[in-house]
Order: structure tokens, then C-alpha cells, then sequence
């Protein structure tokens, strides 16, 4: 009987620490590269999300990296990231967790104008935030 207890607790827990996003704060590594395009997060849709985005050219092959910085957002499944261009979307992924600094690869083979970076609910199909990308020189 306590065997049965210790492990339905242990299956409780881990249970409680998975679902809505990682509830630790991530703190990826700043990419190489240099910074082309960055943003403050703002919220919408009622919701609060802080912290920045940039977006690092890695290369000239077309490699680059969105870094959310100091990021923080509703703790919720289904939260992805999306970075639009002008023409079309260049990433739509998972968030990681909603807490900290983390970075995501892509490629753009074509010239683009940045657009914006949003965290994006696919439960409420509804932008939480974003963060509006200015070109830098």
C-alpha cells in the first residue's frame, strides 16, 4: 500500500509539472550573428507579455535566429511563435516556456522586410503580444 502511495504521488507531480508550459525560466545562450531587426513585446487581447525579440542574421546562406529576451507571457498550452515578414510567415513554432530568454532558428532564402513577432494562443486563436520589429542600421 505505501509503494502504491509513493507512486501515485510521484505521478501526481509529475503530472502538475507538465501541461500549461514550462513554468521555469529559460535562459538561452545569446546566438553569434549580428542584429538586423528588434522589438519591445507589447500585449494584446487582454493579455501581459513583456520582454523583447530580435532577430539575428547568422549568415549569408539565409540563417537566422529569433531571440526572445527577457520574455514573460501567460502561462498556457498551445502558445506558439511567429515571426512575420511582409509577405508571409518565416517561423510558426512552439514557445518553449514563457519565462526568460530562448532562441529560434529559421531560414529566409528571399530579401524580406520584418514585420513582427507575436506570441499567438492557438486555443483562443488570438495574438497575446507583440512585438513590432524595427530595422536596424
Amino acid at each position: 500500500m505505501t509503494n502504491y502511495i509513493t507512486i501515485s504521488c510521484f505521478l501526481g507531480l509529475l503530472l502538475l509539472s507538465c501541461g500549461k508550459g514550462s513554468r521555469s525560466t529559460l535562459n538561452d545562450p545569446v546566438p553569434g550573428g549580428t542584429i538586423i531587426a528588434m522589438g519591445q513585446f507589447e500585449g494584446l487581447n487582454s493579455k501581459t507579455v513583456t520582454g523583447a525579440a530580435s532577430i539575428y542574421k547568422v549568415n549569408t546562406e539565409g540563417s537566422y535566429i529569433v531571440r526572445l529576451e527577457g520574455i514573460a507571457s501567460p502561462s498556457e498550452n498551445g502558445l506558439q511563435v511567429v515571426v512575420k515578414t511582409s509577405d508571409t510567415t518565416v517561423l510558426k513554432t512552439p514557445l518553449r516556456g514563457t519565462k526568460g530568454s530562448q532562441n529560434y532558428s529559421f531560414t529566409v532564402t528571399d530579401f524580406v522586410t520584418w514585420s513582427y513577432v507575436s506570441i499567438f494562443s492557438t486555443l483562443s486563436n488570438l495574438d497575446y503580444g507583440m512585438a513590432v520589429l524595427k530595422k536596424l542600421d
